[in-house]
Order: structure tokens, then sequence, then C-alpha cells
């Protein structure tokens, strides 16, 4: 590409040769809207952004207005056929054709041809003398390589694609202040001039500058470029004591920034209310409801709507979101997907509150400030953004005071998990840390988290270090303890009672790789609905008439090997095994509450404790949520160790005895079997010989339930007897009659 420049080097230039140097002004828009621009946000705030060539938000004109074509670069080369195709408007060509770019005034929305957001697309000034259409046009779906000869070819088979766009929409979210021509009102006080068919498409240009100067020059642009610091932060607002030397009011405070649709004016899809125009116009000190349709209805369907796999099967092409991805455009459906997860809950609002997300507005969620009214509970730092954001030490919510009336307006909002300032795509910092060990939810850990979802999919036992006391509870299908289990089933760790530790069953995978796959058409962009892509259902929907998902699953990428009905076949293995152990569970769970070992009230009955610890592991089983699948072995165990606990309630010694008398010195025999309460055989149960209060042997009853001791003895003893471990609470081990073996 030749030598970079930097883009505040590119503008003196491109002012030097494009325009004499403009008397320093305020940046404003065609509403009349004021901005103080990024280069003069960066000027304090360069340490927080970054160099703004490295700053993802400010990545999409790198090299800015240059006065030469970089080397090599002679001409846009049109895809197709060999006979150019002629364009209308604005596009030269639909097919074949070149264009010279030779002296061309050009700007990269990228790094370069291998690097950036959109390394093939590029802007190019060429002006126009009608004031309501865009100078700027993008030449996109570039294919480069160096071993080319600086070709520049637009690919073809881009859908609708010439040689240039008619028209450069993308600019309200890749740059800043944009307008577009046309009737309407536009909801911000900010705005100090109504659109009209007349009113410039572009960005925002110094006040002392015309439309005519902005049609005719290109460096008139320059201020506005890339993805501007007031696209979050800025309020349209002019204030000669404005934010310092900024002379404008910004917007800093977590009320306004620590809201999803900050993001969302950009990473969403939406229609625009009536009587306005849309995001256009739209300032994030602001209500994005009052500008756009933020959960209503497009194309039939509503945009947070996840269809059923009914309805999706019914007619697959009126969806735009699946039941568990999107099939849509990459970035620009994230807020969508997010409003309609759970993450979008917000607990100081009701369904029908106007800002209600998707899910919240369908009635889901049972987080309420009035479970913890003290905040003392800690179930805020995780079900409330700005407990979350407080709790990791985030900035944002540095100087918040948190109190329960102000706890809970943010759900797990985009800033909760992102970072506002990410240096790059697929840098570290897009997202945050997950703690690390010691801290916050790994306190007591030795082990980091390993995905920032851990930090909150977690029992907390881990953390404090102390065992519960499960009361048994008189409903199965209601919600109770213990809470979000996910990191312990996952890591097969201290979430079942009296199940001995597991192993990684999916060891390296975090969350999000199976939970945000990438879903789109080009399989380019991960989903945040949270919600596994499974295999079986990316190929059925594949082969549905106007479906066509052509996005990833969540499982093909670790093993490519197998094939997605493969795939799907495993895991239903896994959910069947497990859901019809679990419907076992149930079943003993409710039978044991009929024995007279069992109270409901009295927690020093040995059945009271029996059917605790049962009803646990069932509900460690039920709130992962995965069913099975985060760790089939591990939630087999549990649930097999459940059933048995739940089954022993009532058990009891069929018989236990021993044979005698035996020689000195020769073995000694002890037999017995162990029935449940049902009367069923205690398989696999643990039992134990003692001799007083010493323990002799240790062994397990087969399926019938049976067991059988063999052992050397030397003098007789009157207090031999077998211990039945029902669980690892001694106030629920089961003892049979003392048996004496005498020596001859």
């Amino acid at each position: 590409m030749g030598k970079k420049v930097s883009i505040l080097t590119a503008v003196a230039i491109a002012c030097m040769l494009l325009l004499p140097a403009l008397a320093s002004a305020q940046l404003v828009n065609e509403y009349g809207m004021h901005y103080a621009g990024q280069t003069k946000c960066l000027t304090c705030h360069g340490g927080i952004m970054g160099p703004s060539e490295l700053a993802l938000h400010g990545r999409f004109a790198q090299s800015g207005i240059l006065p030469d074509v970089p080397e090599g670069w002679t001409a846009f080369q049109g895809p197709g056929a060999v006979e150019p195709v002629a364009g209308e408007g604005q596009s030269m060509y639909h097919a074949g054709g070149s264009y010279s770019i030779t002296d061309l005034d050009w700007i990269t929305l990228g790094d370069s041809s291998e690097v950036g957001n959109s390394a093939t697309e590029y802007l190019f000034f060429r002006g126009t003398e009608d004031p309501t259409v865009m100078p700027w046009n993008i030449v996109e779906g570039l294919s480069w390589e160096p071993a080319h000869g600086g070709e520049w070819m637009v690919a073809a088979g881009d859908p609708g694609t010439g040689l240039f766009d008619e028209s450069y929409a993308c600019q309200r979210c890749h740059m800043m202040g944009s307008t577009v021509p046309g009737t309407g009102t536009v909801p911000n006080p900010a705005a100090t001039i109504a659109p009209s068919p007349g009113t410039a498409r572009q960005w925002a240009r110094d006040e002392s500058t015309t439309v005519q100067d902005f049609m005719d020059y290109a460096s008139v642009s320059t201020p506005g470029l890339g993805i501007q610091c007031e696209q979050c932060h800025g309020t349209g607002e002019a204030s000669a004591t404005g934010h310092f030397t900024s002379g404008v009011v910004v917007s800093a405070g977590i009320d306004v920034l620590g809201k999803s649709q900050v993001c969302g004016q950009c990473h969403g899809s939406y229609t625009s209310v009536d009587g306005t125009m849309g995001i256009y116009g739209y300032t994030t000190n602001l209500q994005l409801r009052d500008f756009v349709d933020i959960n209503g209805v497009s194309g039939g369907q509503s945009y947070t709507k996840i269809p059923t796999e009914e309805e999706f099967a019914a007619s697959p092409a009126a969806y735009w979101m699946f039941p568990n991805g999107s099939n849509a455009k990459g970035n620009h459906y994230y807020y969508n997907e997010w409003a309609a997860s759970g993450h979008s809950y917000r607990s100081a609002l009701t369904k029908d509150d106007p800002d209600a997300m998707a899910f919240q507005a369908a009635g889901n969620g049972h987080y309420s400030n009035n479970f913890d009214p003290n905040l003392t509970g800690g179930c805020y730092k995780c079900h409330t953004g700005e407990g979350y954001l407080q709790s990791k030490g985030s900035s944002l919510a540095a100087d918040l005071v948190l109190t329960k009336d102000n706890v809970g307006q943010m759900g797990q909002e985009c800033s909760t998990c992102h970072g506002g300032h990410p240096s790059g795509v697929g840098a570290a910092d897009v997202v945050r840390d997950p703690d690390k060990a010691g801290e916050r939810s790994a306190a007591g850990l030795s082990v980091d988290n390993a995905s920032i979802c851990e930090d909150c999919h977690n029992w907390q036992v881990e953390v404090t270090g102390q065992k519960p006391s499960p009361a048994p509870m008189a409903d199965l299908a209601a919600h109770g303890s213990p809470s979000h289990p996910q990191r312990e089933t996952l890591h097969g760790r201290s979430a079942m009672y009296d199940t001995a530790a597991g192993t990684e069953f999916m060891p390296g995978a975090a969350c999000e790789d199976c939970h945000m796959p990438k879903t789109n058409k080009a399989a380019t962009r991960i989903s945040h609905g949270m919600k596994p892509m499974l295999p079986g259902d990316a190929e059925r929907w594949n082969g549905m008439a106007g479906a066509a998902y052509q996005g990833e699953d969540s499982c093909t990428g670790c093993h490519p090997s197998q094939s997605r009905s493969a795939l799907q076949a495993e895991i239903d293995e896994w959910q069947e095994a497990a859901e019809a152990k679990a419907a076992k569970v149930a079943a003993a769970i409710e039978k044991a509450k009929t024995k007279s070992e069992f109270s409901a009230t009295n927690s020093a009955k040995p059945g009271y404790v029996l059917v605790g610890r049962a009803t646990w592991n069932y509900k460690v089983f039920e709130n992962d949520a995965s069913e099975g699948v985060h760790n089939p072995p591990y939630i087999m165990a549990g649930l097999v160790k459940a059933e048995q606990m739940a089954k022993s309630v009532g058990g009891r010694f069929m018989h236990a005895g021993a044979k005698s008398p035996v020689d000195k010195g020769a073995n000694a025999h002890v037999v017995g079997r162990i029935v449940n309460g049902d009367n069923s055989a205690a398989a696999g149960a643990k039992v134990q010989l003692m001799r007083g209060s010493k323990l002799l042997r240790t062994s397990l009853s087969d399926a019938s339930g049976n067991f059988a001791f063999t052992f050397k003895v030397s003098k007789t003893y009157k207090n031999y007897r077998v211990r039945w471990i029902r669980s690892s609470a001694s106030s629920t081990y089961k003892y049979s009659a003392y048996m004496t073996i005498r020596i001859r």
C-alpha cells in the first residue's frame, strides 16, 4: 500500500492542497447540531482511546485523505464481463469497466488490504452538483494481492454491487453527524434546522464552510471521518462552557453510557418511529425508542421475536432471527439478539415499562431488588449491570453510590461485558477480563475463571466455602437453590452432594464457544442471543425452503471430523439419558416423602437430610439448564447418587450375619442384603464392616443389594456390625444389628 500517513497528517496535507486554511470553528451538521470532533476529543483523551489509528471505533478512516494514490495503483476494475456494462445513477459500471484512481482523493475504511474492519472498502471523492447526494462514493468487495500488480478487482458476484455504490448510507454509524435528505422531524432539541429534501447527505462540517464547499472540497468532510467519540458521548448541544474547551455538552455518566441503546444505535436494526427520520439526529442522552421502534415489527415479524420451532418451520423466510441464532446481516443484529435474551432483563422495570426489553416484556425474570434491600446479599453484583461493573472495578461505575433505588436500571448491557474503548477487532480488551483466582467470584479459588460468563454463572458455595443445609422442597417444580451452577457443572466440581469431582468434559472450551457461535450467513459475526446453535438445527434448517442456513453451529468447529447429524445424535443421547434419570430421581423423592423416616419439618430425621440432598442434586441438573450437555458424566453421577439417597429413605437390612465359630487365623465371612424404602434392592450402596468404632472393610452392594466381607480373625469379638453409608452426613448412616464371631 505504500507508505502509511496518519489521519492527522493527511488532514493537514489535504487542507493545504484542496482548500485554503479554515478558521477555527465548531463542527455542525445540517440539522444545526454541534460536535467537538475526534481530533479535539483525543487532544485530552488520547490515553483512554489509545492512538486513533489503533482504536477499534476509529479505524474506519485509517489513512485519511491522501494527495497521491498509493504506489502501484492505477484503477479500480469492475467485476464480471470483459465488456463493460453501464451502471445507473452514481454507479459507473455494473460489470466490467474501470475507473482511473490517479490523483484521486480517497479514504480507506480499514488499515490495508489485509488488516482492519473493512479492508476491502474504500471511499473516494467524486463531488456532485446535487447537494442532496453524498459526494463520497464507496467501492467495496475489493480483492487484492501484491503479486497481482496493483490491480484492484471488485469481486464478481456481489449482488447489486457495481463499480461504485449509488449512495453510501452507512455513514450514519460509521461516521459522525451524518444526515439524510427528506421531510420529517428530528426529536432532538439540539437540532435547530428542520430537514428537507434539500438537506445534504453528509458528515459534520466546519460551520465556517458551506454546503457548496462540502460538495467541492474533499477536505471539508475530514473532521467528521471515523466513528467519532461523540457517536456515544455527543448531545449535539453547543455550549460556551461545555466540557472544558470543546464547546459542546457531552454525556459521560453510567446513566447514559451504561445502556445498550448507546451501542444499539449502530449494532441493531429497526424501523423509524412515525413522523421522524429514525436514527438520524439521535444522540445517546435521549431515548432511542423516540427515534426508532426498538422492539417493533419489520417484514411482518418483530425484530426481537425468537420463533418457536413450529413457527420457523412453517415459514422460515418470514423471520429475521432463527430460534437460537440470527441469519441476518452480521453485527447489525447484535442488539436485537441481546434484547431477546435474559441479559436484557432490568430488575427496576416492569414489563409494561417503555424501556423494557423483549425478554422482560414477555413477563420473564425473577430477580427483584426487594430480595436484598440493603444490598448485602450480593445478588445485585450479577443480576444488575451497575452492581457487576462496580464489583469489577470498572471506571464507568466508580463514582456510583449503589442503593436499592438506583440499582437495576441496567441489565447485563453491552457495557457490562465490553469495554467502551477496545483497541481493535479480536483484541483482548474487546471483552472484559474474567475474574482471576482469589478475586470476586473466584475468591477462595486457585484457578481463574475460564470465561467472563463464569463471573456470574456459578454457584456461590465455591466462594463462601460453606456447605448449605438444603431443606426438602415441597414442590420440585418450584425455583430453588442451587442457583446457576454452570461453572461448577462444566468443570465437574463442588456442585453435587456426595458426588466425586469429575473431569473437564470439554477441556479448553469456554462458554462463548458454544453459546455465541457465528450464525450469520457469512459466518463472520458471533451471535449475541446466547443460545447454542445445535448442529441438528443447522443441518435441518439448511434444507428448508426459504431458510438456507449458512452459518456455523456450536459443535462442528471443535469436532470437524464428525457430521452434524452424528454430533446431534450424541447431544440427544446425553440429554435423553439425563432427563430419564432425573425423572426417576423426582419419583424417588416423592416416594421418600411418604416414609416414616422422613419429616418435612424435623431436620434431625435422617429422611429429611437424604431428601434434601437428593433434591439439591436434582436442582443442580435442572438449574444448570443444559439437560446434561455441560458435563454428562458428572451430571449423571450426581443424579445416580440422588436416586440412591432418595430411595434409601425407609430402607433396612433384610439380614446381616456372620458364620461362627471360626478357626483362629482363618477367614471369617459377613454377608447380608439391604433394600430401599420401596423394597427394591439397594444396588451400588456403600457399606462398611465395623468392629466397635474401628473400620475394617468397605465394599459396595451388588445389583441385588447383597454384600459380603471376608477377613482374617484371631480372637473373639461380639461387636461386629455393618454400616450403610447412605450419604456423607453421619446422621443418615444406618447400622445392622451387632454380630458375634467366636474363635475356637
